[in-house]
């Protein structure tokens, strides 16, 4: 006989998430990401890299915005190196990428002559 915390594991999975669940598992798997985890990285760029690719985009501006691509790989390259500190904040993992997307741009830009003209 199956003890009962494993059946209620498998069927809390199939439960719906609150907002906050959600936003605690992806604090969880940025903070790790963050710690070099290649499994939570590559969470991210399956579950964020369109978005993650989106913001720097927009970013970079349309002078640049071929370099989007770069700088999501960047970002990556640096979780995977751990040159990003991650600031356990409630509610704030998506914020905190995507101001490691804008930081990470704007380097871009600035290495290409442009000042990095806020949009």
């Amino acid at each position: 006989m199956r003890p009962k915390n494993i059946n209620a594991a498998f069927v809390s999975e199939f439960l719906p998430r609150t907002d906050e669940q959600i936003a605690d598992e992806l604090a969880a798997c940025v903070r790790d990401a963050s710690l070099g985890d290649r499994r939570a990285i590559g969470c991210i760029a399956i579950a964020l890299g369109g978005f993650l690719h989106d913001e720097a985009r927009v970013s970079l501006g349309p002078a640049y915005e071929q370099a989007a691509g770069d700088v999501v790989q960047d970002l990556y390259l640096g979780l995977l190196e751990r040159r990003f500190t991650f600031p356990e904040i409630d509610g704030g993992a998506l914020y905190w990428l995507r101001r490691v997307i804008r930081s990470l741009a704007a380097e871009v830009t600035f290495e290409a002559g442009d000042e990095g003209e806020d949009a």
